[in-house]
């Protein structure tokens, strides 16, 4: 079966938080710091999201065409995720950085 897996960097402030994982828009689970986790997919098109709270990632859209897809997710840093707090002007899916990993 076709997996997505998904990478989490130690990067950004929610050290001790998950990122709740949506694909096509249903929760699939949860992602820690440091954690690659693996989720079953049939094969076509599915839009990938990560949240916490009520800030989220950008949509990715990938086409499975092979067994595996791998991607991984970046926050802000400590210091960006302070300034947001207080103007959080760049829109709520700017947050996390979702997207497809390098090779």
């Amino acid at each position: 079966m076709p997996k997505i897996r998904l990478s989490r960097t130690s990067k950004g402030a929610n050290k001790l938080r998950a990122y709740r994982v949506l694909i096509d828009d249903k929760y699939v689970g949860v992602i820690h710091r440091n954690q690659t986790k693996e989720f079953d997919v049939d094969f076509g098109e599915h839009t990938i999201q990560c949240t916490i709270d009520w800030e989220r990632s950008n949509h990715i859209t990938v086409d499975i065409q092979d067994d595996l897809e791998e991607l991984e997710v970046i926050a802000k840093g400590v210091f960006e995720s302070a300034i947001r707090a207080i103007f959080p002007f760049d829109g709520r899916d700017k947050y996390l950085t979702l997207s497809k990993k390098s090779k």
